[in-house]
């Protein structure tokens, strides 16, 4: 899973030990809650505010990570 994080936000397999990954919440619409990526100059983890706990963010991660089929790759 940590490498598929890591290919979601930065649409490579590895990563320089110096380089951050910035995370930026965002208020979303509710048919639109789920994570977004800036890939490749910018690394940035978009997540959406309106999670309502810890584990709807946790499942909803793990359903969009998991399978990087679902992942719109327009940047």
């Amino acid at each position: 899973m940590l490498s598929q994080f890591l290919r979601f936000c930065t649409a490579g397999d590895v990563i320089d030990p110096h380089t951050k990954i910035a995370v930026n919440m965002a208020l979303l619409p509710p048919s639109a809650i789920r994570p977004t990526s800036k890939t490749l100059f910018f690394r940035i983890l978009i997540l959406p505010r309106n999670y309502e706990n810890y584990t709807e963010m946790k499942n909803n991660l793990d359903l969009y990570l998991g399978d990087s089929t679902s992942w719109d790759l327009q940047d």
